[in-house]
C-alpha cells in the first residue's frame, strides 16, 4: 500500500452517540457467522478503503465526507458492528486529481480492502469506472453525474450515491414551472459536474415543456462571473440554473447581487453547504438534500430518522450542524453497510469472494435504502438512483435554508 495511506481503527468518541446505532448494529462477540473465531476472539474486520478529497479544489468536499463516514463507522463499532465486525478504514487524500485517484485505487488491488467509499468528485468519480471494473473492488462514490455509472456494461463495480444529474434538473425544472418560471437559462462548470447538466438539459426541458434561452460554461476556478451572467441575462429568462461546485456557487450569487441581476438563481446540489450561506445568496434557491434544513423537516418524512440519527451523532461528538456533503458520506457508508448486511454471508477473510459478494449486493438488494441525502434503489442496469425521492428545493432565507418543497 503506497505510503501516503494512513490507516486508522474507528473508536468510539462518546457514550453519547451509541445511541443512534442501537437498534441497527447486529452485535455478535463469538463464533457463528462469517469469519467467526473462538469465544473470546475478536472477529476478522472488514477493511474498507476511503478515497477523499483532503485537499485541492473539491475539499470543500471530501473533508465533511470523511468527518460522517469516520463518525458513521466508530459509532457502527461501538454497537458491536457488523455481526460482530468491526469496520477498519484505511483512508488516502486524492489531492482532488483523477490520476491520484487511479493510482490509490489501483494501489488497494492487492491488499485486503474489501470496498471502496469515494471519491466525492464526479470527474474523479467518472475515472475510475474502468479501473474499478479492472481491479474488481466494488466503489461507492459520493459523486452525482450518470456518467459514473454509464454505461453499464463498463459499469460492473462502481456506484454513485448521490441521485442522478436527470432527476436533479428534472427536480429543478418541476419546481420552476410551479413557480410560473417556463424560460430558464443554465450556468455550467467546464467540468465533469457541469458538462453532464449541460449535455442533458436541452432533453429534459423539451420533456417538461419549458423554454431554454441559453447555456454558458465557466471555468470552475472562476471568480467573477458577471460577463456570463450579462450574456444570459440578454435572452430575459425567468430564473438561472447553475451547476457548479463551492466556492464558485458564492461567487455567482455575488456577480449577480453587484450587477443587479433580477431573475432567480437556483443552484444545483453543488451548493448544498452551510458555507453557501452569505449575504449575497439571500433569495437564492438550491435543490439539494433536506439535511440542510433539519429543523424544519417533517416527522412523517421517511428520512427524518436518518436524518435525525446524523444530526445527534454530530451533536453528541461535538461538531456543529451537518451539511449535505457530510450526508454524501454518511450515505454512502449507510448503502455499503446495508450490502454487507444483505450479502451472502461475506467472509472478511476471503477478499476476493467478499469483494464479489458485496458487489452483488450493492446490485441487487439496494432498494429503496432510505438515507440522508435520498432514497436509493440500484438495479443490474444502473448503479445509481433514477427516481426524485428524497430530493428537496430548499430558499435561502434570513441567513438559513428553507424546504420549500420534498419530492
Amino acid at each position: 500500500m503506497k505510503s501516503s495511506i494512513r490507516a486508522w481503527r474507528a473508536t468510539a468518541i462518546t457514550a453519547g452517540t451509541a445511541a443512534v446505532f442501537l437498534g441497527v448494529a447486529a452485535c455478535s462477540s463469538t463464533g457463528g457467522g462469517s469469519g467467526s473465531s473462538p469465544s473470546g476472539a475478536a472477529l476478522a474486520p472488514y477493511n474498507v478503503g476511503v478515497l477523499v478529497d483532503l485537499t485541492g479544489s473539491y475539499q470543500s468536499l471530501g473533508v465533511p465526507e470523511e468527518k460522517a463516514i469516520k463518525l458513521y463507522f466508530d459509532n457502527l463499532n461501538k454497537n458491536g458492528g457488523i455481526d460482530g465486525h468491526s469496520i477498519h478504514l484505511e483512508e488516502v487524500d486524492t489531492t482532488s486529481t483523477n490520476d491520484e485517484a487511479i493510482n490509490q485505487l489501483r494501489a488497494f488491488q492487492d491488499g485486503d480492502v474489501v470496498a471502496i467509499l469515494g471519491p466525492g468528485s464526479s470527474g474523479e468519480s467518472t475515472a475510475l469506472q474502468p479501473v474499478a471494473a479492472e481491479v474488481r473492488i466494488p466503489t461507492v462514490t459520493m459523486g452525482s453525474s450518470d456518467a459514473i455509472v454509464t454505461p453499464a456494461s463498463a459499469s460492473t463495480y462502481i456506484y454513485k450515491q448521490y441521485s442522478g444529474t436527470v432527476p436533479s434538473l428534472r427536480a429543478q425544472v418541476e419546481y420552476a414551472k410551479s413557480q410560473g418560471w417556463t424560460k430558464l437559462a443554465m450556468l455550467y462548470a467546464n467540468n465533469g459536474y457541469g458538462q453532464d447538466p449541460a449535455n442533458q438539459i436541452d432533453s429534459v426541458a423539451k420533456q417538461e415543456g419549458v423554454t431554454l434561452t441559453g447555456k454558458e460554461a465557466f471555468d470552475p476556478s472562476a471568480t467573477d462571473m458577471t460577463a456570463q451572467l450579462g450574456t444570459i441575462g440578454a435572452a430575459n429568462p425567468d430564473a438561472v440554473l447553475v451547476w457548479g461546485t463551492m466556492p464558485t456557487n458564492t461567487n455567482i450569487a455575488k456577480s449577480a447581487k453587484q450587477i443587479g441581476f433580477t431573475a432567480p438563481i437556483f443552484q444545483s446540489p453543488g451548493a448544498g453547504s452551510l458555507t453557501y450561506l452569505t449575504p449575497d445568496t439571500e433569495g437564492t434557491y438550491v435543490e439539494g438534500s433536506v439535511i440542510l434544513a433539519a429543523d424544519t423537516l417533517s416527522s412523517s418524512s421517511p428520512q427524518y430518522q436518518p436524518v435525525q440519527d446524523l444530526v445527534n451523532a454530530y451533536k453528541a461528538a461535538g461538531y456543529g450542524a451537518p451539511g449535505q456533503f457530510d450526508g454524501n458520506g454518511w450515505d454512502a457508508a449507510t448503502l455499503l453497510v446495508n450490502a454487507i448486511r444483505k450479502a451472502n454471508d461475506p467472509n472478511p477473510t476471503d477478499t476476493r469472494n467478499t469483494r464479489d459478494a458485496i458487489n452483488s449486493s450493492l446490485e441487487n438488494n439496494t432498494q429503496k435504502v432510505v438515507g440522508v441525502n435520498g432514497i436509493y434503489t440500484f438495479s443490474p442496469d444502473f448503479h445509481g438512483s433514477k427516481a426524485l425521492d428524497g430530493l428537496a428545493v430548499l430558499k435561502v432565507v434570513g441567513g438559513k435554508f428553507e424546504i420549500q418543497k420534498t419530492f
